[in-house]
């Protein structure tokens, strides 16, 4: 097996830490490229031609040498991009490749989830999120794993549980295909990891995709015991019932080290929506959503919209967010991000990028604003100044050639 060079090996060493976290977001955003309505082939295109390119910056050196030069490497697509009916999910799997070693081994390897349409651009993940939060039906995770998802409430049961449209999400990106060699994820990486053993594989994906990064993580480490998943979701909704979130646990954190993270703004409500909190300051259920915040000088909730939350927030619907937590010090990975509310001027601006003409000062617009990825980028950036390595937000890539 092919050695890695010594700036290669620290790196890797670093995969399963928080350390790389940007460069974790750089990717999920990536499955966002060509968005706002582009046909199936020109988003594959877009996302090839960006990592062929090498748009990606380098990675970064690992934290014992942080003023080093970035690790000498390259990125690889992998598998992919595939892309569900309608649109509906997209993944791909690229690598980074430490070409400061012989035969350019990799340093790790990510398979990076869209977990919806994005024919409005952000927009149409967002609407869709507040389109689905009614939904109440679990589907057993041994089902899940078996590829059916049978509707059933399933609350009095001691089962492990996610949402019948994460169940259907995880199907479809479980047969989708890379269309040059037929593959399907899962036997891609059995390949890899025959090839490549003990290359750390992160699993990452922002709102849905962070949802689905979820579910695919779980499976993956459960069908493949012998690797290392490293899962990254950032802003997730919840994927199921507090059972799944202790499997979950269970699964990515030992005594002493977790082997993932969780990536969140507290002034954003879409990781928050149905869970029982997910830190000592952080919104504990659904109910208090419509004050988020309008108790922070935001704008209000509007009146209908308040009434429906009121509704379904009388339902207990039993869900959990996944938070990785070990005995030892420091093992929590629970990155609660201390967001503010957006000032009108730094809201028109996200949705002026986003090319929506949505009013800034509104209620919906505030959510766009703390739920995607600039905001986030900026938070970390910010709040986890030297922790993390800097890696810039995603920088653009020129036109395809016509």
């Amino acid at each position: 097996m092919t050695q890695l060079s010594q700036a290669g090996a620290a790196a890797q060493a670093q995969i399963d830490q928080p350390y790389y976290g940007l460069v974790y977001l750089a990717l999920a955003t990536l499955c966002y490229r060509a968005d706002g309505g582009a046909t199936n082939s020109v988003i594959q295109s877009e996302i090839e031609t960006y990592v062929k390119g090498q748009f990606l910056p380098a990675l970064p050196a690992a934290p014992d040498k942080p003023d080093a030069p970035p690790v000498t490497g390259r990125w690889q697509m992998e598998w992919g991009p595939a892309i569900t009916g309608k649109n509906a999910n997209l993944m791909f799997a690229l690598s980074y490749r430490d070409t400061g070693a012989e035969d350019d081994p990799p340093v790790f390897a990510a398979v990076c989830i869209r977990g919806t349409d994005t024919a409005s651009s952000y927009a149409g993940d967002i609407t869709q999120i507040i389109e689905d939060l009614d939904a109440v039906l679990k589907v057993k995770w041994t089902d899940a794993v078996d590829g059916t998802c049978p509707g059933g409430e399933g609350l009095l049961d001691d089962a492990a549980r996610i949402a019948q449209g994460s169940c259907i999400g995880l199907k479809d990106l479980l047969a989708a295909t890379d269309g040059k060699t037929g593959q399907g994820v899962e036997g891609w990486l059995e390949g890899f990891l025959r090839r490549h053993p003990d290359t750390p594989v992160v699993v990452t994906g922002h709102s849905l995709g962070g949802c689905q990064t979820t579910v695919m993580a779980l499976y993956l480490q459960q069908k493949l015991a012998q690797a290392k998943i490293c899962p990254n979701p950032f802003a997730p909704p919840t994927a199921g019932n507090r059972k799944f979130a202790e499997l979950y646990n269970a699964a990515f954190a030992s005594e002493d080290r977790a082997t993932g993270n969780l990536w969140w703004n507290d002034m954003d409500l879409v990781p928050q929506a149905y869970t029982q909190g997910l830190g000592p300051d952080s919104i504990p259920s659904l109910r208090h959503i419509p004050n988020l915040w309008g108790r922070y000088g935001g704008p209000d909730c509007p009146e209908e919209l308040r009434k429906t939350i009121a509704n379904w927030a009388e339902i207990y619907l039993g869900y959990e967010q996944p938070v990785l937590h070990a005995a030892g010090a420091g093992a929590a990975r629970n990155f609660q991000l201390r967001g503010s509310v957006g000032s009108p001027d730094e809201v028109e601006k996200l949705l002026a990028n986003m090319g929506s003409g949505m009013d800034p000062a509104s209620w919906k617009a505030q959510i766009i604003y703390q739920h995607f990825p600039p905001v986030y980028h900026q938070l970390m950036s910010s709040q986890l100044a030297g922790q993390l390595a800097d890696y810039p937000f995603l920088p653009p890539a020129p036109p395809l050639e016509s």
